[in-house]
This record gives C-alpha cells, structure tokens and sequence, in this order.
C-alpha cells in the first residue's frame, strides 16, 4: 500500500511513482515499509521492518536519519518506479501433504513466495535507462537452505509456506506471488513428491487485481539424476488469465532448463 503525502494512485503499489521536491510516501509491502522522500536535487529512501503487517498510517515515526540512504539527482524531481521481483535464490518448499506421482501421472501445485521490491529511480527529463536502482530488498526475511547432495548443490532460500495442490484466494497476501508448478512423472517408477524446488529466477511476474503470478512452470522428471526438465511458459496461468506482466525474469532462458527440482526430505542423494 502507498500513504500519502503524494500518492499516484489510490491503493497503487507496483509502478511509477512521481516524486516532488517536497514530497513524501511510505511504500508497505506486507511487514516491510519503505519511506521516500524528496529534496530539491536528491531522492533519500529508509527501510524499516515494522514486524508485522504495516497498516499504511502517515503519521508513523520516520527512521533515524543515519538509515536513510541519499541519491543526488542531475535535476529537482524524479519518478520512482517501483516494481516487485523473485528472489535471487532458489526455493525449497515442502507440499502441505506429500504425495507419490505414479509413472504417468501429473498434479499441479501452488506455492506462496514473498517477494523483493525494487526502487529504480528515473531522473526528470531522462529515459528509464538512465536511472539506477537505489533499493532492493526482501519484504521477508528467508532462511537459508541447502538444496541438492554433499558434494553438489546451491545455497537456496527456505519457504516457510507450504505448496498446496489447489489455489486459495482467502489467501493471498499483497506481498506475495503465486507460483504454480506443473509435475510429470514421465519415469518407470512412482514419484514420491515431499521435498520441491522452485526457479524462481527465471519467473516472470504478473500482476491481476491485486494478485502476482508468476508464470507457470511444467516440470517433467524422467527418472534422470542429471535434474528434470523444467519448461516456462512465459505466461502466466489459467487462473490468472489476462493478467499484465509486471517484472521479466531475473534470469531468462529461451528453451528451458535441465535442474534438480525432486528431492526425498529424508536423503540428500534425492531424486531429480
């Protein structure tokens, strides 16, 4: 949610943000708020972890002024734009029930990811490739995990959500995105599905109503210990149709990819 004292819009969050020399907005994005405020010639921005839920109330006590980070402009105003993304890591999850795929057999499931903001700034009179990014952050705070065996494996983020098999709308939480899997077990053997890895790098994000989507991935295991098949569709999903797209993916791939996406909670040799 954006506070005044000059909002864009009303209940605008993702986008461009007009900033007056004199002017100043608190960006909340789930227990994450972000304060924005303007000086003739220079943009400062502060962070700040509230610990819960922000609920958007102008008069809230700013930052210590040594928090404040300060960007000299080359004229008076800016604009803001203000887009969400994935993390920059991969993310483990666990299904809220585990489940065996059969050879053959396919299920769809979704998972809840926080998001990171990132505040590009775009000096009066230039193109947006002229600013830069002055913040970028997590609207929570992940743990870190290690996916994959002893000797190879990532240093990944731990969601602390569950994946579920069917998508709940009572759910949603402005600072998070959808993430929609779909899983083929196109091996000889039963899948056993307790454990999975999200890509979210190469994610893009949609945006429709208030919801982030990101585009679904078709995840094919074939048995293989060199990782599954992982398909994007650049699109987001079914239940998201028509939905704009808000961020392009941290890492894009044109054909898709071949990772480690299976894993038995119990092992680290795991599946692929």
């Amino acid at each position: 949610m954006v506070s005044p004292a000059h909002p864009p819009a009303p209940g605008a969050l993702w986008g461009l943000h007009p900033l007056e020399p004199a002017g100043r907005f608190l960006l909340d994005v789930g227990p994450r708020r972000i304060w924005v405020q303007g000086h003739p010639g220079e943009v400062r921005i502060a962070p700040a972890d509230t610990g819960e839920a922000s609920d958007g109330q102008a008069h809230a006590t700013p930052p210590a002024p040594e928090t404040w980070s300060r960007w000299a402009l080359p004229g008076k105003t800016a604009t803001l734009r203000v887009t969400p993304a994935l993390p920059d890591r991969t993310l483990v999850v666990t299904p809220e029930q585990a489940f065996h795929l059969l050879p053959g057999a396919s299920a769809r499931v979704f998972a809840r990811v926080p998001i990171w903001i990132q505040i590009r700034i775009e000096p009066e009179g230039k193109t947006a490739a002229a600013g830069g990014m002055a913040l970028e952050m997590p609207s929570v705070t992940l743990s870190d995990t290690w996916w994959g065996s002893v000797t190879e494996g990532e240093l990944a983020y731990w969601l602390p959500t569950s994946a579920r098999r069917e998508v709940d709308p009572a759910r949603h939480r402005p600072h998070m995105a959808i993430c929609s899997l779909h899983l083929l077990n196109r091996s000889a053997a039963p899948l056993p599905v307790d454990r999975l890895a999200i890509r979210g790098v190469h994610l893009s994000l949609f945006l429709k109503g208030d919801v982030l989507w990101s585009d679904e991935a078709r995840v094919v295991y074939q048995g293989s210990v060199e990782g599954s098949q992982i398909e994007l569709s650049g699109t987001p999903p079914g239940e998201a149709e028509d939905a704009e797209l808000v961020a392009s993916p941290r890492v894009p791939v044109q054909r898709g990819l071949r990772a480690r996406t299976f894993q038995r909670f119990l092992t680290m040799a795991g599946q692929g």
